[in-house]
């Protein structure tokens, strides 16, 4: 015969639930700061061999305690149910308990995983342990609810338990690899839009300040308003320099290739150090190389500053440069893609036509 629980029972555990939970997210939250050693030496990292397959129960029976926490913690609550309430939160604190040892064992493990990954699990583990919090807050207001409701809430925190379960499988799917794909697409839309911007530009180039266009959208009056327009010829791009910047139109579609196919380029996950370094490595640099192309544009579109231009398009050349080779490195033994990586290399270095 099961034991008999009160509702009061039931109030303290969701209690002492909800503060665990905070501190575990203050934990998640300190995760690479000074101040995590404080907080983390009070969760016990797990040891397990395969942890990220045990990741993945984890979440199958994160998914099925937030179904069954909904479905009996509906008011009014009988006196009979109070024990089924009772074990199923209790079962739930257990498997969070759990999840918080391995996510600590994967956060010490981060040379292994990469810091990329556990980043990214970081977030959807964040996601799982809010999600829990607010059906805490709705089971709650039930337990003490004495008339039916028909609360949304509920199931709408069940439903946000269920996508942070997704989410850290997805994460656990598509591993490193998958990640810095998806890192590289971002990537490579915002190259494509300078790309596309600084080939407008070539079409009709001129030295107008772009500057004016703001004054215009805020309605400030440009303070040559009564001034006589210059003429036409004022506007025309130096010889000169009109012909560097067409001379390097065929670089910055090399890159977008590039950074296009390197889609294709990254070898499956691997959870060791020196492939999770060569991911943390790409992932920082492929940010720097979109922060140059930025630089690149601008000092052609919007300065036509010859020195500035010509300062970011050689750290342009060495930044493309630096991906495809950390790519080929990571290739090492495949001889395709390393030999599209070495053609592509080859092509870029060599001097456009003048």
């Amino acid at each position: 015969m099961s034991k008999k629980v009160s509702k009061g029972a039931i109030g303290e555990l969701l209690s002492s639930t909800k503060n665990a939970i905070a501190l575990w997210i203050q934990v998640i939250d300190c995760n690479g700061k000074k101040n995590q050693s404080q907080l983390s030496t009070q969760i016990k990292a797990s040891k397990l061999e395969k942890p990220l397959d045990d990741l993945t129960k984890i979440t199958t029976l994160m998914h099925a305690h937030g179904t069954k926490l909904g479905i009996v913690f509906k008011a009014p609550i009988p006196e009979e149910n109070y024990h089924a309430c009772f074990k199923e939160l209790e079962g739930c604190v257990k498997t969070l308990m759990l999840f918080m040892s391995l996510f600590k064992q994967l956060v010490n493990e981060e040379n292994k995983y990469s810091h990329l990954f556990i980043d990214e699990l970081t977030k959807a583990a964040r996601s799982l342990l809010s999600a829990v919090q607010d059906l805490l807050a709705e089971m709650e207001k039930e337990l003490n609810n004495t008339e039916s409701t028909n609360r949304k809430e509920r199931l709408i925190s069940v439903g946000k338990i269920w996508q942070a379960c997704k989410n850290i499988d997805d994460d656990l799917g598509e591993g490193p690899s998958g990640i810095i794909k998806k890192r590289l697409r971002e990537t490579n839309r915002l190259i494509k839009d300078a790309d596309q911007e600084y080939e407008e530009w070539l079409e009709n180039p001129s030295t107008e300040n772009y500057d004016n266009d703001l004054d215009d959208a805020f309605g400030i009056e440009s303070e040559k308003g009564d001034v006589e327009q210059t003429e036409q010829g004022d506007n025309v791009v130096e010889e000169g320099f009109l012909k560097y910047a067409k001379g390097k139109a065929s670089k910055l579609r090399m890159i977008r290739l590039l950074i296009v196919s390197l889609n294709k380029s990254i070898p499956s996950s691997r959870y060791n150090v020196r492939y999770a370094r060569s991911i943390d490595l790409l992932d920082s640099e492929r940010v720097r190389l979109a922060a140059i192309v930025d630089d690149f544009v601008a000092a052609v579109v919007y300065d036509q500053d010859m020195e500035e231009a010509v300062k970011a398009g050689e750290l342009l050349q060495k930044q493309a440069l630096k991906i495809a080779k950390l790519v080929s490195k990571l290739n090492e033994g495949n001889k395709l893609r390393t030999g599209w990586l070495e053609t592509w290399q080859r092509k870029f270095t060599e001097e456009a036509p003048q």
